[in-house]
Order: C-alpha cells, then structure tokens, then sequence
C-alpha cells in the first residue's frame, strides 16, 4: 500500500523502542492530521513519580477508553493492552531505528531536555529522566522483546504495517505523509 495520510485510517497505532522517536512523532501527525495523540507512558505511569507504575486495572480502564473512541494516534507498547489496540487500529506504525540511534536520542534527550528543564513530548509531568543502566536495558530488551510484538500483529493486515527501520526510511514516511516539505 502506498504511504499516504489518507491510507493511515484516524486510528494510528505507533510502536518501536524507547527513544526511537514515537512521542515525537505521534505529536508531529497529530497536528498534521488533525487527531487526539495519547501517550500511553501518560496513561501507565504516575505523574511526579520517577516512572512508577499506574496499578494495571486503571491503566487497562483508560486504555481501553481511549482506544474505544473513534480517532487517535497512540503511541507506546504496553504488551499487555496491545490486542485491543490491534483490534482498533486503522494501521500501524513500527519504529526500528539501530540500538545505536536510540541510545544516541535517549542520551540527547537527557542532556537537552532535562538539564535545561525543558520537558520532551509525551513526558510525564514533573518527571525527570536519569540516564541509566535501566534505561538502556529497556532499549536493548525491546529488541529481544520483538517477536512477542510480531505475534501479536500476526493477524493484523501486513499492508497497513509500516516498518521504519532507518532515519532514512523515517524521512521517506514524513515526506510522503507530508510532514516535511
């Protein structure tokens, strides 16, 4: 299927590992697209915590409400909301850039937005970023982590998947979808 704004549908699932892009992303179409954007790091984790988890039955309520609307971009992966996410979404954006480019945008995104107090997209509120040993585990484990992913699209339309495993693949879609000229 050609890449268009069109083709996305006004359900846009967007996944991929931490600091691959999707918060950025997701806020970027949802302007040009005119769509809600949700962040689901928003709807798991607690506010003025250092990343501490929601209790799951609320983080599934919100979730859930969310994904029963009729228009949004969602970006996150949260394995164990992710089939009714699937069920509802019109296509589905699959971020992949190199271990390397994440931790380079983990590591930028730490330096630049915290240091300076400046929040990043999709951040929580008054939560401040460390750059760990945690933080790269979860980049290096989400690539391990991807054939549960892949089973969990299994029965999803491959036509409406769009891989994006390059930066070069990334401005490719941005173009075609018009959010660079």
């Amino acid at each position: 299927m050609e890449i268009s704004k069109e083709n996305l549908g006004p359900r846009i699932m967007i996944m991929g590992p931490m600091a691959s892009g999707k918060s950025t992303l997701a806020e970027m179409m949802g302007k040009k697209l005119g769509l809600p954007v949700y962040h689901l790091d928003q709807c798991c984790m607690l506010s003025n915590t250092r990343w501490k988890r929601c209790p799951i039955e609320e983080s599934k309520i919100l979730h859930d409400q969310t994904v029963s609307t009729d228009k949004w971009i969602m970006e996150g992966n949260y394995l164990e909301f992710i089939h009714f996410r699937i069920s509802r979404a019109t296509s589905i954006i699959w971020l992949n850039p190199s271990i390397l480019k994440c931790i380079f945008n983990f590591y930028k995104r730490f330096f630049r937005k915290n240091r300076r107090k400046n929040p990043y997209v999709g951040m929580l509120e008054n939560a401040r970023e460390k750059f760990t040993v945690i933080g790269l585990k979860y980049i290096f484990f989400h690539k391990k982590k991807k054939h549960l992913f892949e089973k969990a699209l299994e029965n999803f339309p491959r036509e409406r998947i769009f891989y994006l495993n390059s930066s070069k693949m990334m401005k490719e879609f941005y173009r075609k979808i018009e959010l660079l000229h």
